[in-house]
Parts: structure tokens; C-alpha cells; sequence
């Protein structure tokens, strides 16, 4: 809030309360995710409020992502400039154990906003992602972005081949009949 009121210029008491009271209910509704959950001694759950760990992480992940995304842009601009465009799409199929299903959606969003890539499906820890070329989906087979997003949300250690499968299927008729299945 302290940047909008720092960008916007406007310090009248209306929008100052207005701001407060949206970013209580911003705080409120995401609660889960800014905490991390915590065993007590006689082992159940409990949810420790506004801690910083889950945060550092992902201010470390976010970084990564942004330059993913600006070598994904360059990388898509050379191909859509090409005199012949090197397109050659595929469908990968890989799976990722992610800890939570917040970490699973992030992974799909995260290859989604890279260009040249579009999660297709994600169904509980299995992904479909149609890449414009092999080369834009390097990060996902080799588990790059995957141990990324692990990493961020608490579980380090991501092995490249525990549970990670990759399957890719290279020609668009292979594509087209894979998917027709469906």
C-alpha cells in the first residue's frame, strides 16, 4: 500500500482508509499462503501467521521466472522473425510431486506466462504443456523449472528422476491423434 499511496499522490483520509481496509481483506483471504504450517509436539497441524521463510523463497524464485520469461521472448522473437520460421510443436507430458497444490498451480502458471510454452492440462500432478519448439521446453525436461518451484515452496531436493517422466511427441500427427483420444 505504502507504494500506490508513494506513486498515486493522493494522502486524503478516504483513500488512505480505503487502501487499510483492502489490504486487510487481501491479507485475510490469502492467509494460507503467507504462512507455513508448523507440527506442535504432540503432532498435529497448526499455522504460523505471516512468516517470513515462504516469502524469501519466493523472492528468490521470482527473479529466475523473470529471466525465463525475457529468454523465452527472445527466443520466440527470433523464431517469429525467422525468414523460415524454425516452428516445430510438440506436447510434453511430464510429472512433477509438487508439496501443495498452490506449487502445482504456480508451476503451471509459471510455464504459461513463458512464451512459447502453454500448459494444457494439470491433473493432480501430471502436466500436459504444448511447446512451439523442443528448445522452449529445455527448463521442464531437464527439471529446471520444476526444482525451481519445489525449492519456493519448502521441499529442496527435487531428483531428476524420481517420478519425472517426460514424454514427447514430436510430429503433429502424433499430436492431433494423441489428442482426439481424449
Amino acid at each position: 500500500m505504502g507504494m500506490w499511496v508513494s506513486l498515486s499522490g493522493h494522502y486524503e483520509p478516504f483513500y488512505v482508509c480505503f487502501g487499510l481496509l483492502s489490504v486487510g481483506i487481501v491479507v485475510y483471504f490469502s492467509r494460507g499462503l503467507m504462512g507455513s504450517v508448523i507440527y506442535k509436539g504432540d503432532g498435529t497441524r497448526a499455522q504460523s501467521f505471516l512468516t517470513l521463510e515462504p516469502w524469501h523463497r519466493m523472492v528468490t524464485y521470482l527473479p529466475w521466472l523473470l529471466l525465463a520469461i525475457v529468454r523465452a521472448n527472445l527466443q520466440v522473437a527470433w523464431i517469429v522473425l525467422h525468414p523460415r520460421p524454425p516452428i516445430n510443436p510438440v506436447i510434453i507430458r511430464f510429472s512433477a510431486p509438487l508439496p501443495s497444490d498452490v506449487a502445482q498451480v504456480t508451476l503451471a502458471q509459471s510455464i504459461t506466462l513463458t512464451p512459447g510454452t502453454v500448459t494444457i492440462d494439470l491433473d493432480g500432478n501430471n502436466y500436459t504443456v504444448h511447446a512451439l519448439t523442443p528448445d522452449s521446453a529445455e527448463d521442464l525436461l531437464n527439471g529446471t523449472m520444476q526444482a525451481k518451484v519445489e525449492k519456493a515452496f519448502g521441499r529442496a531436493g527435487w531428483s531428476k528422476t524420481s517420478s519425472y517422466i517426460a514424454a514427447i511427441l514430436s510430429s503433429t500427427q502424433d499430436v492431433k491423434g494423441d489428442l482426439g483420444r481424449r
